[in-house]
This record gives C-alpha cells, sequence and structure tokens, in this order.
C-alpha cells in the first residue's frame, strides 16, 4: 500500500470561447495526464450520449481484472431540478461524487429511488438539527456519494466529517479513499471561519487516514485521465462535471474481507410448522444415509451443511419487516422552547405579512433574526443538556443493573451508531475495520497462550501443571473406547431443555433451529453425537466461539 500523494484541488474546465479562440469541439477533449509511454485515449465523437457512452480502455480484450475506474464529480445545484441530467451522467461513471443536491435528511431516500444501480451515501445540511416543518427553509448544500451495486463489497462509508464532507472507503488491494466535499462560499461575517473548519476537518481525515490508504483529492499519481466536459443543453447546473479515470486492479472474483452481518432470526414471528416441514423435506435423505456415510472425515462437513441448511430454512420462514418510510421521531421539547418556537412563528408571520423585507433597520426582519437565533441557541443548548445527561447515566449506572447494561448495549447496535473507527493498540493508532479486528484477534490470541512472567504465581503456578498432568494421565490409562451410545429419547430431553432467546453462535445457530426442527433433527442429531462418541474426536467446528470484548468501568478503549 503507497501513501498518498495530495496537490491543492483544481477545477479543469473549458475556457468560454471568443472571437479570437477556436470553436471548441462537438465532442468532449480528452487530455492525458499521467500514464504509460505511448499510450493513447480516444472517445468516439459520434456517440449519442456525448461525452461518452463507453469508457475510455486501452485493451482490446475483455479481461476478468478491471484496470480504472469511472469517477465523476458535479456540482448538482438542485437534485429536483436536475435529475434529467443526473441520468445521463450516472450511464457514464462507476462513482459519482455530488455537492449541493439541496435536500433535507428526510428527502435522502429519493437519490436511491432515482439512481436504482447505486448506493447512494448521503449527507444533508439539517442532519443534526431541530427545525420546525412549520418555518422549513428550503433545502441547501448537501454532499452525497454513489457507488455502482457491482462495487458494492468493496465500499464502507467513513464515520468522519460534518455535514459538508463525506468519504468512503474503496477496500481493493491498493485502497483508496474517495472524499466528496462542498465548500462554504456564502458571504457573510462567519463565511471565513467556516472555510477554515472545513478545511481543518479535510486535514485531520487526511492524518488520519493517510499511512494506509490512497486519498483522492487530486493527485497525478493517482488520477491517470480527465475529460472536459463542453456545456450540455440538459445540464441546469451553472457548473459542469468533471470525470477521471483512475488506475487500479480488482479482479472480476477479488473477494472482500469485510465483515457480514447476519440477521437475528426472531422466534416468535417463525412459522414453526412451516420450519418443520421444510426442514423434514431437506433432510428425508438423511435417516437413510448419514448413518452408513458419517466417517471421521466428513462429519465437519455435514455438520457445515445442516448449519446452512437451518440458518436457511429459519430465514426464509420467517416474517420479514415491510419497509416502511416514515419520518423521525420529533424529540420532546421543553415548555420554555415550544414557546420560543411560538414566537418566533409569530414574528416570521409578521415579517412575511409585510414582503418579507431584507432591510437591516427594519424592526420587522430585526426580530425575526433576533428569535431565530435565540431558537437555535436554545436548541443546541436542549441537545448538549440530553447528551451530559446520557454520559451521566451511563457513568452512575450501578455495575449490577442488568437492565441498563443491555440498555446500552441495544442503543450501542442501533444500525444509526458507527463502529469504533479507531482504536490504539500497542501505541499503533488503526484506523481500517480489518486492521482493528486483527489487533483484537492478536490480543486474544496473546492472552490465550501460555508464558512465563515474573508476576505470575509460582505455586499457582505449579498447582495447575500438576492437576493437568494428573487429568492427562487418567484419561490415557482409562481411556474408554466405547462410549455408550445416546438415545433418541435422551437427545429429545437435551434439546427441551436448552434455553429460547439466547444469542446465536459463529454459524448463525440457536438452539430454536434446533428445538423446532421436529422428529427427524432428534434423529440426526442423535446420529452426530454417536458419531463423535464412536471417534473420540470432536470437529474444529464445534469448537469455536464469540469472543465479545466488553470495556470495564474506568477503562479507556486504549
Amino acid at each position: 500500500m503507497s501513501k498518498s500523494t495530495i496537490l491543492p484541488t483544481k477545477t479543469v474546465g473549458l475556457q468560454p470561447t471568443t472571437p479570437k479562440s477556436p470553436k471548441p469541439p462537438l465532442y468532449p477533449t480528452n487530455h492525458q495526464t499521467s500514464s504509460g509511454e505511448g499510450e493513447t485515449y480516444s472517445a468516439d465523437p459520434k456517440s449519442a450520449d456525448s461525452p461518452i457512452d463507453n469508457p475510455i480502455t486501452t485493451e482490446l480484450t475483455p479481461s476478468p481484472v478491471l484496470s480504472s475506474l469511472n469517477l465523476l464529480t458535479f456540482n448538482i445545484e438542485g437534485f429536483n431540478s436536475n435529475k434529467l441530467y443526473l441520468e445521463t451522467l450516472s450511464k457514464r461513471s462507476d462513482i459519482l461524487l455530488l455537492q449541493e443536491h439541496w435536500l433535507h435528511s428526510y428527502e435522502k431516500h429519493k437519490l436511491d429511488e432515482f439512481l436504482e444501480d447505486f448506493i447512494c451515501y448521503t449527507k444533508c445540511f439539517d442532519d443534526n438539527t431541530l427545525s420546525d416543518a412549520y418555518e422549513r427553509r428550503r433545502g441547501h448544500a448537501g454532499v452525497a456519494i454513489c457507488i455502482h451495486k457491482k462495487f458494492e463489497k468493496f465500499v464502507e462509508l467513513l464515520p468522519d466529517g460534518g455535514n459538508r464532507i463525506i468519504g468512503i472507503k474503496f477496500n481493493t488491494t491498493q485502497p483508496f479513499i474517495f472524499l466528496s466535499t462542498y465548500l462554504p462560499c456564502r458571504g457573510n461575517a462567519n463565511s471565513i471561519d467556516n472555510y477554515q473548519e472545513i478545511l481543518d476537518e479535510l486535514s485531520e481525515i487526511y492524518i488520519k487516514y493517510s499511512n494506509v490508504f490512497r486519498i483522492v483529492i487530486e493527485s497525478k499519481s493517482v488520477i491517470s485521465n480527465y475529460l472536459t466536459f463542453i456545456r450540455e443543453p440538459t445540464n441546469t447546473s451553472t457548473h459542469d462535471p468533471i470525470l477521471i479515470t483512475i488506475p487500479c486492479n480488482i479482479q472480476a472474483n477479488e473477494e472482500t474481507n469485510s465483515l457480514i452481518e447476519n440477521k437475528r432470526i426472531n422466534w416468535n414471528k417463525v412459522d414453526k410448522t412451516a420450519y418443520q416441514e421444510e426442514i423434514e423435506n431437506k433432510l428425508s435423505t438423511w435417516t437413510d444415509e448419514i448413518n452408513l456415510n458419517l466417517t471421521f472425515d466428513n462429519i465437519p462437513d455435514k455438520i457445515n451443511e445442516l448449519c446452512t441448511i437451518m440458518a436457511t430454512t429459519a430465514s426464509k420462514c420467517s416474517r420479514s419487516k415491510r419497509s416502511k418510510s416514515k419520518r423521525l421521531k420529533k424529540k420532546p421539547w421543553t415548555p420554555e422552547l415550544e414557546n420560543m418556537a411560538k414566537i418566533n412563528r409569530d414574528h416570521f408571520a409578521k415579517w412575511k405579512a409585510a414582503g418579507r423585507p431584507t432591510d437591516k433597520s427594519n424592526i420587522l426582519f430585526q426580530n425575526i433574526q433576533f428569535y431565530k437565533k435565540k431558537l437555535r441557541s436554545m436548541q443546541r443548548q436542549l441537545e448538549a443538556s440530553l447528551r451530559i445527561n446520557k454520559y451521566q447515566k451511563i457513568m452512575e449506572l450501578h455495575e449490577g443493573n442488568d437492565a441498563g447494561f443491555y440498555s446500552l448495549v441495544r442503543k450501542q447496535r442501533d444500525p444509526a451508531n458507527t463502529t469504533t473507527s479507531s482504536l490504539t493498540f500497542n501505541d499503533i493508532s488503526l484506523n481500517n475495520d480489518n486492521l482493528i479486528r486483527d489487533a483484537w484477534m492478536d490480543y486474544f490470541q496473546d492472552l490465550a497462550s501460555p508464558m512465563d512472567s515474573e508476576n505470575f504465581d509460582k505455586e499457582h503456578f505449579s498447582l495447575v501443571e500438576n492437576d493437568i498432568k494428573h487429568l492427562t494421565k487418567s484419561f490415557t490409562e482409562n481411556k474408554i473406547e466405547n462410549i455408550s451410545p445416546v438415545t433418541e429419547v435422551e437427545m429429545k430431553n437435551i434439546l427441551a431443555s436448552m434455553k429460547n432467546n439466547k444469542s446465536a453462535d459463529e454459524e448463525n445457530i440457536a438452539a430454536e433451529h434446533l428445538k423446532y426442527g421436529g422428529p427427524i433433527m432428534i434423529t440426526v442429531m442423535t446420529f452426530f453425537v454417536n458419531a463423535i462418541f464412536k471417534h473420540l474426536h470432536i470437529p474444529t467446528l464445534l469448537k469455536g466461539g464469540i469472543a465479545c470484548p466488553v470495556l470495564k468501568n474506568g477503562k479507556t478503549k486504549n
């Protein structure tokens, strides 16, 4: 992985024609900025969907390796008013970086519905604000990144940045960070501070990820080709899009190391009769063949196959939730805040009735500015108060309060919360999910590995060693070659005694998968247990487990 090179962002475009300048071509011009010697690029001037319908390529024969990505950035100046042109641009690019989509937070779904072949990550100007629908103003700003679904397994959303910066990780052999940024450009008194704030955020993101990823802002070492666009009639924005070709090396069958999230089965909503019938159909041949074909070598494969059958059948028989596009619940306001909102609405109505004057000396304009500022200040104070109360409850939570603990766990598992984005291990800062996972693996491996230390209790260590030797000797000398087989009645009682509503294992199997499988499941499980007793060997698949690190009170995440 090579370190990224960042240069100041540069806008590439065509200058307007003048009487002294030659007439521009009727199709986009290709400019080669960094490529191999003797390599040439060309675009088809007869293409109906100018600038390009087919991607720029230097390969004459198809290859299982994707050698480049088409990335397009565009200040759209309103998604609703520039949909037609966005549809055209989506056919030319693999990744779309959009600025100024002007959508409210509750309208994010519009991008996903319009770009059906893309996964859209969107940030809006009002993501972190509480606003009254009565005085909701026109949308402005906003950024988004849209990635074609064929690259879904390579993409991970970054938790960094405010509502003017959005970024993704592109996890390939040479990983990238793509950032879509909209810098504030209002000419008010705070414009310089706001501009510097966004630059500081960009700087922090670069420092955080530059050692591992190649960050694409603008660099000749990353961007191999760019296209300039002649203004097209369907483009209603005052800006022009920029398409670049980024060299990469993506295998057609390349696999990602991203963790697969298994959805937990709610057995209260599973059709248990249908589950049992499906299991009986899929395992109908096992009662005749398994007793004959179950050998020392194929036990793990058979167990794995059984787990897959149970997991897929349970998922199929569970009633899936209907996706409802409902608005977020409004957070409760204090009486003081409700009163201030009412006062603000009254002054807004008076200002509107007077023709919306903008003269700073006008008393109506002064009132609406004053009370709007006061309302927002009270909203921020309420948010801060709720946040402080939340932290205070966590600090005062009693160690034996199981209900409070699991309430915190449920909130942490909420999809709205992001996972750990940074972890310090052995004085090394880790910012990649795979690196964080590997660090936890190394930690638990080190914890489970025998080692000598001067801090050990030598006497206790000797007692443990003697116990191990005694147990080993007892087992080898009194080894039972033929353990009594388990009967189906015993297996039925064992399965019935297992507790419901417990967490599933790493194969996504819970007790309910076995209990609701019916008589055939009891028969199959009896065969498995007796085969294990016969060979005196427990498959590795059954020895695994899930380790959930939980920070103790007062301990830091370092």
